[in-house]
């Protein structure tokens, strides 16, 4: 009884897998997603620095939220054809943007496991390099959520990448081993911290404090701007300007909204009155 009870486990597991890989490539090859834009903010001046893309599923799905939909990918060996699925987007979306005369920045998630499939970064420089003019519109950040197998193959495509006017990022710095490990051997333009570093608990004490400049600092020496994402409040703003961080990133300066009409926007803080009212809707 209890074989056969293991045995059904196991089977309804299997199923359950097999359901959830032909779910996420309907969602891919169906388009079942939108791209969700958060701007990244000069947290002195108020600027639009550029504009992170996050995923929205799009109707009813076994997956809860798109970080699961992406863990899924990740381990189910899927996401580099996603992660392209991405790029492939944002292009389009720059270059409708570049016949009207805007040019926003957009920075693109890249899993460790595409950045580990030699296949997918081979794919990636061809697709990129055959839109020169968007690429300088283009930032790649390099996520944890799955490590690369080779940080040397990977920093040799960054270089690659950066000659053709690409900017490169660290996300979730300061979460683990491996982000110190990239910023020990990969040559990049930003550095995300993490926003556990951000929050009002970790800003609240003198201990999490200091971890925080200690962050910022180290980066700075190394000639990375830093990136606070978690924003949430004036104090945290205010922190980011206080301990030399140069961006923020935040529900203090706006949400992420998949209305394209956010990469028109190019200030957030201390906004003219004029775009004040026509960007309040990305704050509620």
């Amino acid at each position: 009884m209890n074989n056969k009870s293991l045995a059904d486990c196991y089977h309804e597991m299997v199923d359950e897998t097999v359901n959830k890989i032909a779910e996420f490539k309907k969602i891919m090859t169906e388009g079942l997603f939108d791209l969700a834009f958060q701007p990244i903010v000069e947290a002195i001046s108020g600027e639009v620095s550029h504009f992170e893309v996050l995923t929205r599923l799009r109707g009813q799905t076994s997956f809860a939220n798109p970080f699961q939909f992406i863990e899924f990918g990740e381990n189910m060996g899927l996401i580099p054809d996603y992660d392209m699925k991405v790029v492939a987007r944002v292009l389009e979306i720059l270059g409708e943007y570049k016949k009207i005369g805007i040019e926003p920045s957009i920075c693109i998630n890249l899993s460790g496991n595409s950045l580990s499939s030699q296949i997918f970064m081979d794919n990636l420089y061809a697709l990129i390099s055959a839109e020169p003019e968007l690429c300088k519109q283009l930032v790649f950040e390099i996520t944890e959520s799955a490590r690369v197998t080779s940080i040397k193959n990977v920093n040799e495509y960054f270089h690659k990448l950066r000659e053709l006017g690409i900017q490169c990022s660290i996300d979730d710095f300061g979460t683990g081993e491996a982000t110190f490990e990239y910023l020990r051997h990969l040559h990049v333009d930003y550095v995300k911290i993490d926003g556990s570093y951000i929050t009002p608990e970790a800003i609240s004490t003198e201990h999490g404090r200091h971890l925080l400049r200690a962050l910022s600092l180290l980066c700075a020496d190394m000639g990375i701007d830093v990136v606070a994402e978690r924003v949430e409040n004036q104090q945290a703003a205010d922190i980011l300007v206080e301990y030399g961080i140069k961006y923020g990133q935040g529900y203090f300066y706006a949400k992420p909204t998949i209305d394209l009409e956010i990469l028109k926007v190019t200030k957030l803080a201390a906004a003219s009155s004029a775009e004040i009212t026509n960007i309040n809707q990305y704050k509620n």
